[in-house]
């Protein structure tokens, strides 16, 4: 890195939670968890990862990825994007893309419908296209559908989830 140049390193992640009750409608049952308007963000700390600063985010929310730091929490974690914002103050953030189950959140975080109401900043709406798209083609796999919905399924709940 050239002399004198520093950058605000941060990770964030999209943690989509699929509402089981059949009295959902399709088209509401996906959710992504939120914090205001904006999708968990943290600041990296000296010497961390960006997958452990994105577990810190999530738990920061309310949710518990499970496992312990580095170990499994990590492995749920997919890489999305990596978003360089150019300007006075240069920052990079590492996105993440995640799934859940959708309980109840004890933090400041809350679902969010994943639809066309959900109103992000400007850099998690982006984020968040980008994680959903990825979502939905991971989804089309029968172990990434199973990633989402659980371990216990039925055949409508995969038709809601497409």
């Amino acid at each position: 890195m050239a002399r004198g140049v520093t950058a605000a390193l941060s990770a964030g992640v999209a943690v989509f939670g699929f509402d089981p009750d059949v009295d959902t409608p399709a088209s509401r049952a996906l959710h992504v968890l939120c914090l205001r308007r904006r999708l968990p963000q943290a600041d990296l700390e000296a010497r961390e990862r960006f997958t452990d600063a994105a577990v810190r985010a999530v738990e920061d929310a309310g949710l518990d990825l499970g496992g312990r730091r580095g170990g499994r929490e990590a492995q749920r974690l997919h890489l999305v994007d990596v978003g360089d914002a150019l300007g006075r103050a240069r920052s990079v953030t590492v996105w993440y893309y995640a799934t859940a189950p959708f309980t109840r959140l004890p933090g400041p975080g809350a679902w969010s419908a994943a639809g066309r109401t959900l109103r992000l900043e400007a850099e998690d709406a982006a984020a968040f296209r980008v994680a959903l798209d990825r979502l939905r083609a991971d989804t089309k796999q029968l172990a990434g559908a199973a990633a989402l919905l659980g371990d216990v399924f039925t055949g409508d709940d995969l038709l809601r989830l497409h």
